[in-house]
């Protein structure tokens, strides 16, 4: 056991997420400030994602380049809102400060505008999104699509590399 360390928070998003034989999921793609669990729910959105496109199209270049490409919208979106969210409240610069507060006075006045911004960090979202992707994982067991069929292939063929960050 060693002493306590500290770390810096930090922001990376990967610049390709996919590869002839590479799709990048969760942490490997993206580390996001660690702001209601936004990070970990994008992470689940892309399994989901990578699931959903596999049971379609099966294991080919084409399927991983197509789950990068759908994506990347959200993977972008989250991280400048994790970013600027972050960015806003570590900041004491007075008239932010006034902003920051008129933000959220026009997020508590405006219900809409509230739900867009808190959907994302509650609870049964992680839980709806965290049943679908079991049930992805179900559906790809059942059908016995065998990735590591996929894995074993001559390097003539593509082949799906799942990487994945603990």
């Amino acid at each position: 056991i060693s002493g306590r360390h500290g770390y810096p928070l930090a922001m990376y998003v990967a610049e390709t997420f996919s590869g002839s034989r590479l799709a990048l999921v969760g942490d490997a793609a993206h580390v996001l400030h660690p702001l209601a669990g936004l990070g970990f729910n994008l992470g689940l959105r892309d399994a989901w994602q990578l699931a959903e496109i596999l049971l379609e199209n099966g294991v080919d270049r084409n399927s991983l380049n197509s789950y990068a490409a759908t994506r990347r919208l959200d993977r972008e979106g989250s991280a400048f809102f994790t970013d600027q969210i972050v960015r806003t409240f570590s900041n004491d610069f007075g008239p932010l400060k006034l902003a920051r507060g008129l933000g959220l006075l026009a997020l508590d006045l405006c219900p809409p505008a509230r739900h867009f911004v808190a959907k994302n960090a509650r609870i049964s979202r992680f839980c709806r999104i965290k049943r679908e992707c079991l049930q992805h994982i179900a559906e790809v067991h059942a059908r016995r699509l065998d990735l590591n069929e996929h894995l074993a292939a001559p390097a003539g063929k593509d082949r799906l590399c799942l990487q994945a960050q603990a």
